[in-house]
């Protein structure tokens, strides 16, 4: 602008620190003038849930798991793992979210199981899981 002011949007690839420079050289009437400014890009953790219809299922049952995750830069790559009571804890499947934030998964209940939804992260995005226990019953 008129009074020397200047802005710029830049683009990074990923999370860093970042410096920048302005040099002026001068002209006749103004002397040359050098600024730095440093920028640290810090990741973003992006909310991410797993749930089910119900809290409880008889024993046998499939349930319908549905993972959403958030906004994210790129990757909408997602893991489901299941850990049965007294189990442990096996992936079960790995899948992309879709346009409306969601990705579905069928699982077969055979006792209480904790199921945790995880995200790898990516350039711009950090790590994030959740869990979410299913209890089971017996049917009398």
């Amino acid at each position: 602008g008129a009074d020397g002011r200047f802005s710029f949007i830049d683009r990074r690839p990923g999370m860093a620190t970042y410096v920048y420079i302005a040099d002026f050289a001068g002209d006749a009437s103004v002397t040359s003038a050098t600024a730095t400014a440093q920028v640290t890009v810090e990741a973003v953790k992006p909310s991410i849930s797993v749930s089910a219809p119900r809290d409880r299922y008889p024993y046998g049952a499939t349930v319908k798991l549905t993972v959403t995750l958030g906004p994210t830069f790129t990757d909408r790559d997602v893991a489901l793992y299941a850990t049965p009571h007294g189990g442990k804890r096996t992936l079960i499947a790995t899948g992309i979210v879709n346009n409306k934030h969601k990705w579905y998964v069928k699982y077969t209940l055979t006792r209480a199981t904790t199921f945790t939804a995880v995200f790898p992260g990516d350039v711009h995005n950090a790590p994030a899981s959740a869990s979410r226990t299913l209890d089971v019953y017996t049917r009398g």
